[in-house]
């Protein structure tokens, strides 16, 4: 079979994978009150309701209302719950940013209209999304890394998550998408992209920040070599550069702070610590092992490899990623809510992906490439593919094994081995109050 032949069938098996992913949430997979769901559960029907982030009584009993409705399971939690009250007094918002549900608002209203169950719109947006980050990643990067990539974020921690009610896709796949242009030397949409996944996930800052300082740089460069300066483009790059200011300008507007989750005491640097930092990678629960598995280890290879022979190429992302891991250690709640694999690690997945897609030659190492994407693939099969449920209350098959029969091999993280074994999680009470 010809290349051109090759080429034709993958993109008509992508086509038929889209069409099965859209149709198997819009109108199969019942969407349930996962992650941080009750937040943006409760923001998306202030949206609509008037068209605001600002919690109502009125939203509350909307949203109750509904719950009951279509899904009587639900444990409803106390009105303002995750909502703290702002400076101005009997405003109510949430310590995590709007942009996500206000995306999700248009399509629960489309949902409504045909009578479906409103969660469900959070799982038509992110399987919209998943989706519109895959095509982008195949249209758009370059001819020989294309389907490598395509194929590793296909069979990736996103598709666990498309389910949830909270942003993990949304900011996993703007993020790939971001990749995809910083690799065609769009800073410009790398930086847009980003920004717009950072508002809902601060540690992509960093990704972010790096862009806007190589763009400056080039700038730099070109007026010292060129005695040239498009103020034009500037501009244009400077529009792309606001989103990065919306979640701190609306936070430091209603709270004096440019990060209400830190002021409330739910990210401090003293939580920080060497064993989470080797959880995040290496814990049979929760960490990135249990979703990437071979991926992982090449990707860590690679790393050390290329810094003993000092190839720098592409380097960057290894420093990115690593900053951002290091921000997510200061979360006191280390055993969060999770499907198969820390949320953490779903929007960095991209920037492990894309590091080992461009740092080897699969079309000459073509073996390796497939051994990753089989890899990938009987993970996807051992996590349930597109199930998403929601198992930080219990140890996995592995560590139950490792627990009973050879305990001395598994030493988790406190937290984790405790609140798995009395399938209870603290952090799930006790939430919004005044903090001022």
């Amino acid at each position: 079979m010809g290349n051109e032949m090759l080429k034709k069938f993958f993109k008509i098996a992508l086509i038929a994978y889209s069409v099965f992913v859209f149709g198997l949430f819009a109108f199969v997979k019942k969407t349930d009150m996962l992650g941080d769901g009750y937040e943006y559960t409760y923001m998306t029907e202030s949206f609509i309701q008037h068209k605001s982030p600002e919690q109502l009584d009125t939203d509350v009993a909307i949203v109750q209302e509904k719950l009951k409705t279509y899904n009587p399971h639900v444990n409803l939690r106390p009105e303002h719950d995750g909502f703290y009250e702002s400076n101005a007094g009997n405003k109510w918002y949430s310590y995590h940013f709007w942009l996500y549900p206000l995306i999700v608002a248009p399509v629960q209203q489309v949902t409504e209209l045909f009578h479906g169950n409103p969660l469900r719109a959070f799982g038509i947006t992110n399987a919209l999304l998943y989706l519109t980050m895959l095509w982008c990643v195949y249209l758009l990067s370059a001819s020989d890394k294309k389907v490598w990539l395509t194929l590793l974020m296909a069979m990736s921690p996103l598709i666990s998550y498309i389910i949830w009610t909270s942003p993990e896709v949304f900011s996993a796949s703007l993020l790939a998408m971001a990749l995809v242009f910083y690799f065609r030397k769009n800073l410009q949409m790398a930086i847009l992209l980003s920004g717009l996944a950072a508002c809902q996930n601060p540690p992509i800052l960093f990704f972010t920040v790096w862009c806007g300082c190589l763009y400056l740089w080039q700038v730099y460069k070109k007026y010292i070599d060129e005695h040239t300066f498009d103020f034009r483009e500037f501009i244009i790059t400077g529009l792309c550069s606001l989103p990065l200011l919306l979640s701190p300008l609306f936070y430091w507007i209603n709270y004096s702070t440019p990060n209400l989750i830190a002021k409330i005491g739910a990210s401090k640097l003293e939580f920080i610590n060497f064993g989470k930092f080797l959880s995040y990678f290496f814990d049979l629960n929760q960490g990135a092992i249990v979703y990437s598995g071979l991926l992982l280890l090449v990707f860590l290879w690679l790393v050390v490899k290329n810094l003993v022979l000092k190839k720098f190429k592409y380097f960057e992302l290894v420093i990115i990623s690593l900053i951002m891991i290091i921000s997510c250690l200061t979360t006191p709640n280390w055993n969060s809510g999770m499907s198969h694999v820390m949320r953490y690690f779903v929007w960095l997945y991209p920037m492990i992906v894309f590091y080992v897609v461009y740092s080897v030659d699969f079309t000459k190492q073509k073996l390796l490439g497939y051994i990753l994407i089989a890899n990938m693939f009987i993970l996807c099969c051992a996590n349930s593919w597109f199930k998403g449920d929601d198992n930080h209350g219990r140890h996995n098959v592995i560590a139950t094994a490792l627990l009973s029969n050879y305990p001395a091999f598994y030493n988790p993280e406190h937290e984790i081995f405790t609140e798995r074994i009395l399938h209870q999680d603290p952090a799930l009470s006790g939430r919004g109050r005044r903090i001022h």
